[in-house]
């Protein structure tokens, strides 16, 4: 019998279950998760073979009683890092907050947009309002263009889509104008946001990376337009590039100058 969409979003839920339940409790075996969960033994079976498969709970062979499995230990080491990054960079940020007086953001990448994860926001009294949380698109903002400069072009069309939405009369909506822009992010090592998003707001963004090289997160400042005039954004850019550099050092990714050498 094939399982309906209500059906499949209800195993979902009770899989979810089991795992709160033992990693609250510890090891419990069918019977005891079946009176907690109030269902049937054998769904709880059919629903802890299927997490066993995926390494997210295994069983004590003495005991027959089953607990978190190892690939959870991954998914969690996963999160953690992202988490972390907030520690890590939460200094270097300060310190561009100091020196641009505009907003400070950390963001990630997360699916096919970007989610900003820490912001210090600019004193001034009109300033960019974004918070904690938000999401955003790839395309047009100088985080998401940092986080996806390096993707190869078919990987970055599987995850943007072939149709770019258009925010503003700024956004860049033709494949071959983002293609050259985010060229020219490869090129010079950050990511520009004219207007493309909101209008009046422009940033500039930098990539984090890892130690294994990969963009785990980008630091943006951003403001008005009429106050990140050219001249104020060449020194906003040397800034953002040289905390990212910092938090991407404090990561374990080599230095520039190591790389180079």
């Amino acid at each position: 019998m094939i399982q309906t969409e209500a059906g499949d979003i209800q195993s979902v839920s009770k899989a979810i279950k089991v795992l709160r339940l033992l990693g609250e409790t510890g090891d419990l075996g069918v019977t005891e998760l079946g009176l907690l969960l109030r269902v049937h033994k054998s769904t709880v079976s059919r629903l802890l073979a299927t997490l066993e498969r995926q390494g997210l709970v295994s069983r004590n062979q003495q005991t027959e009683k089953f607990g978190l499995g190892p690939a959870l230990i991954s998914l969690a080491g996963a999160a953690l890092q992202r988490l972390d990054i907030r520690v890590v960079a939460r200094e270097h940020l300060g310190r561009l907050a100091e020196q641009t007086r505009e907003t400070v953001n950390l963001a990630i990448l997360d699916g096919d947009q970007v989610v900003n994860i820490e912001k210090l926001p600019s004193p001034h009294y009109i300033r960019d309002i974004g918070w904690i949380g938000r999401r955003s698109p790839l395309h047009c903002t100088a985080t998401g263009k940092a986080l996806v400069a390096h993707p190869s072009r078919p990987a970055l069309r599987r995850l943007l889509g072939t149709r770019l939405k258009r925010y503003t009369p700024a956004t860049l909506c033709d494949w071959e104008a983002l293609d050259a822009d985010l060229a020219e992010v490869r090129r010079a090592g950050y990511a520009m946001g004219r207007e493309e998003l909101e209008p009046g707001l422009v940033a500039v963004a930098a990539p984090v990376h890892d130690l294994g090289g990969r963009s785990a997160a980008a630091v943006s400042v951003s403001g008005p337009s009429f106050r990140m005039s050219q001249t104020a954004l060449a020194g906003y850019v040397r800034h953002v590039v040289a905390a990212a550099e910092a938090i991407s050092r404090a990561f374990g990714h080599p230095a520039r100058e190591a790389m180079l050498g």
